[in-house]
């Protein structure tokens, strides 16, 4: 078994028998990983948040070869994210991307620029205080441009009009943009107002730690978010269920403003 280090953000945390834990962490150098710690309950004082989920630690661990769990040696805390799991808005809003990373990545397929994103966005969820839904989008946005899935919106793929009107129409399987006139007869298209587009084109022009500065109503933050995950889970087949964002749905009305924003 052959030793390693990474960074690692946690995803999911479950008890194994009496004393251990078994976790599933999000690496930088190994992708998505599951991670056996023995003796977990009896880590005391800081540490033990290394164990949490929604958590950035740094990881030692022995990968055992053409096996899926592999053990912990040592797991540091680098930031418990505090701010996070003090408020049930942020930490339902956070465990939408670690979801969607557990259901739709492979295990073992690292990409470095995924694991950026998702620490911005928990970063951006820690610090900011408003706007945090607009970070969630930043991250579905972005990371469908990661995996090649980002729907074309500058321009109607048909006629090449890039002017935003009133409505245009979404060809989901096509991965693009229709203008009325050209959207042809289909079962797979949506359609999208200028308001929806115009805030997709500023996405495709601001770092994620600035997406909390929009100011969208509650009509159009809907249909934004029904966008999203309507072609997303068009194109990745493990996103048709995510719980996290029903959650989020049957807790709307009691969630605090922060996370509905």
């Amino acid at each position: 078994m052959a030793i390693h280090k990474t960074a690692a953000i946690v995803l999911h945390s479950q008890k194994q028998g009496e004393t251990s834990k078994i976790l599933l962490l999000y690496t930088r150098q190994f992708g998505t990983i599951s991670l056996m710690v023995k003796g977990a309950h009896n880590i005391k004082g800081k540490q033990w948040g290394a164990l949490q989920t929604l958590s950035r630690v740094q990881l030692v661990f022995y990968h055992r070869e053409n096996r899926s769990l592999h053990y912990g040696q040592q797991v540091d805390l680098e930031d418990p994210y505090k701010k996070i799991h003090n408020s049930l808005g942020k930490t339902v809003l956070a465990s939408i991307p670690c979801e969607i990373i557990l259901k739709a990545e492979e295990r073992e397929h690292p990409n470095s620029r995924l694991f950026d994103l998702l620490q911005q966005t928990m970063e951006g969820l820690e610090n900011k205080e408003s706007g945090l839904r607009n970070i969630i989008r930043c991250f579905e946005w972005q990371y469908m441009e990661l995996t090649g899935i980002k729907p074309r919106l500058d321009r109607c793929l048909q006629c090449g009009n890039t002017a935003i009107e009133e409505k245009h129409t979404l060809l989901i399987d096509q991965g693009g943009l229709a203008c009325l006139a050209c959207a042809p007869p289909g079962l797979a298209l949506l359609p999208i107002s200028g308001k929806a587009l115009a805030y997709f084109r500023w996405l495709d022009q601001i770092a994620l730690d600035r997406s909390d500065q929009a100011q969208i109503s509650g009509t159009l933050g809907k249909e934004i978010d029904f966008l999203l995950l309507t072609f997303m889970r068009y194109h990745v087949e493990t996103l048709k269920n995510l719980s996290s964002l029903q959650l989020v749905e049957s807790l709307r009305d009691t969630l605090p403003k922060d996370a509905q924003e």
